[in-house]
């Protein structure tokens, strides 16, 4: 009786492995569908995607003149706060490198306050150049 017992409990972990096995495949089955379903029944040959010989999205993005911003450095402000006046204002994208930058040409108590006109992604160089030069 106890080997009968032992081999319907080893047949019964075998099956549960077994399941698992199954249900894994299938759960992975049905991701790779849904996916591929996905990627191709998508129209990739609209009108908003296709480029025309005359014009490129690369010229079109060139065309776009970068927009102004006019940010105020207050009176008091350190450099990081500026910084992140710089990073809420999308004038930089990194602030950890901007500031790094600022330690590196040792500008930590050069960043003048004021109202300034700046331009989105400029180079980090020019933009300490205006905020370290007198108006």
């Amino acid at each position: 009786m106890r080997k009968f017992i032992g081999r319907v409990k080893d047949t019964l972990y075998d099956l549960n492995h077994l399941m698992w096995i199954l249900i894994i495949i299938l759960a992975m089955g049905i991701i790779i569908s849904f996916q591929t379903y996905d990627l191709f029944s998508r129209d990739y040959t609209t009108s908003e995607t296709s480029v025309s010989n005359s014009q490129s999205p690369v010229s079109k993005v060139a065309e776009e003149p970068p927009s102004e911003i006019q940010v105020t450095i207050p009176e008091g402000a350190t450099y990081l706060d500026a910084a992140k006046i710089l990073i809420d204002a999308n004038i930089i994208k990194d602030e950890e490198s901007f500031v790094k930058l600022i330690q590196e040409k040792k500008l930590e108590e050069g960043i003048l306050p004021g109202s300034y006109t700046l331009t989105q992604g400029m180079d980090y160089e020019e933009l300490l150049q205006v905020l370290t030069t007198e108006s």
